[in-house]
């Protein structure tokens, strides 16, 4: 057996050849064999004993080989290889950067401070660069540095200390990171709400607090934000339907509709004849998300509803059900004065493919609205009765290509007739150089 002097004289023989062989200048990796990558696993076996040698590889002339050695003493995880990572962090090689960024992560507790201090570095990248390893770490030491680089005069060290805070999950980065919702950055803005939504139930009083901001773009922020952290805000979201302010009520409902959970339901019911209409075409659309089959007597009588935006969502709320007993309810409103209205009728037609819709949809090729005549020639297209042919080759003159366009498309589905033509044809080449073809089949048909 050998004694604890030959195991060690053993060890530094083994780490002496493989240093040579991680740094050998004549070492190329190919697809068969990466010699320097084998020295840098096997080696990270050897444990504490390797460390210093693979710190002073960190120097090497190399950026893969101090990329390796960087990986290897992040695998081994020893505090002596802390300072020395931080300060691969200025490395000229991003590769090697990366490395030492992760080794440090991988290193953990032991590498906050030096994380932190790296904050404070004059190149925005390297800041940048710790604070989302210390987000990596977890640890709430670096809350307050964090939350202190949110004011960095740097773009990308802001968001970074956005994310970071996110993943540290601190109820502290809760308010400073809602102040930025309404932030002139609108990337910044976007990080900061994703970072309040993995901050998760700290997060939701202040979101629902920013639910009657001004400013709208700040509103759907909150929205996105609670929507995503789920669960933990259903409760606080059912109380806010009883809130005073409108937008608080409308939002609430919204956001309880993209949660996906029926346990709201009965909560959304008792808000549907509420007096303010963005708060019914809120409620009404969360209802249909939610539960649309059992609740299609409330979204029958949304559909009557004197605001045009509620009956659109009513609408379409019946649409998604998918069931054909409400063709007739569609077909009317086809004939709504509000074009957002019949915009959702004809998409309501289409997933109910009932072919009691293709006159009513004929009737709507001539629209006063432009997105309803396309509408109706594609789902006419879809449906695929001979009915709506001539009536299509009509809508070839239409005024926006895109209904000419669509109108030739669903005629080569019905007829299987190909008529090709580029997709930026203007409308008036679509009628003097297509429509004609389709003119010409025609007649060939009728004898």
């Amino acid at each position: 057996m050998l004694s604890n002097s030959a195991v060690r004289a053993n060890d530094s023989k083994t780490i002496d050849a493989l240093i040579r062989q991680l740094t050998a200048p004549e070492a190329r990796a190919t697809l068969e064999k990466d010699a320097q990558s084998e020295a840098a696993i096997e080696i990270t076996a050897l444990g504490k004993t390797s460390v210093e040698p693979l710190i002073a590889v960190l120097k090497n002339e190399r950026a893969p080989v101090r990329a390796r050695a960087a990986w290897a003493l992040g695998e081994i995880r020893d505090e002596r290889a802390v300072k020395p990572l931080a300060d691969a962090l200025k490395d000229e090689s991003v590769f090697v950067r990366s490395a030492a960024a992760e080794a440090l992560v991988s290193i953990g507790s032991p590498s906050v401070e030096q994380l932190v201090e790296k904050l404070r570095d004059s190149n925005p990248g390297i800041r940048s660069l710790a604070a989302r390893s210390l987000g990596k770490t977890g640890d709430n030491r670096a809350v307050t540095p964090l939350m202190e680089r949110l004011r960095d005069t740097d773009p990308s060290v802001r968001i970074s200390a956005a994310s970071a805070l996110g993943k540290i999950k601190d109820a502290r980065s809760v308010e400073p990171l809602v102040s930025l919702l309404g932030d002139q950055d609108l990337k910044l803005r976007r990080h900061s709400a994703w970072a309040l939504a993995e901050i998760g139930k700290p997060s939701v009083d202040s979101l629902i607090g920013m639910l009657n901001d001004k400013e709208p773009s700040v509103r759907e922020l909150a929205v996105e934000s609670l929507s995503l952290i789920g669960k933990p805000s259903l409760e606080p979201l059912a109380a806010s339907l009883a809130a005073k302010a409108p937008e608080v009520r409308g939002h609430a409902a919204e956001i309880l509709g993209m949660t996906g959970d029926k346990s709201t339901v009965k909560h959304l019911l008792d808000m549907v004849n509420d007096d303010d209409s963005f708060v019914r075409s809120r409620v009404i659309e969360a209802l249909g998300r939610l539960d649309g089959i059992q609740t299609t007597e409330q979204l029958k009588a949304a559909a009557k509803d004197k605001s045009p935006e509620v009956r659109s969502k009513a609408v379409s709320a019946l649409g998604n059900t998918g069931d054909k007993k409400f063709i007739s309810l569609f077909i009317s409103a086809l004939k709504d004065k509000n074009a957002e209205v019949r915009i959702a009728a004809v998409e309501s037609l289409e997933k109910a493919s009932d072919a009691g819709a293709v006159e009513p949809l004929i009737v709507s090729l001539k629209d006063e609205n432009r997105e309803v005549r396309r509408l109706s020639a594609g789902v006419l297209g879809k449906l695929g009765d001979k009915r709506a042919v001539r009536p299509l080759i009509d809508a070839m003159e239409d005024s926006w290509r895109a209904v000419g366009y669509t109108a030739n498309g669903s005629l080569v589905k019905i007829t299987g007739n190909k008529v090709d033509f580029p997709s930026d044809w203007p409308a008036e080449w679509i009628k003097l150089h297509r429509k004609p073809l389709w003119e010409k089949w025609w007649a060939q048909q009728q004898k």
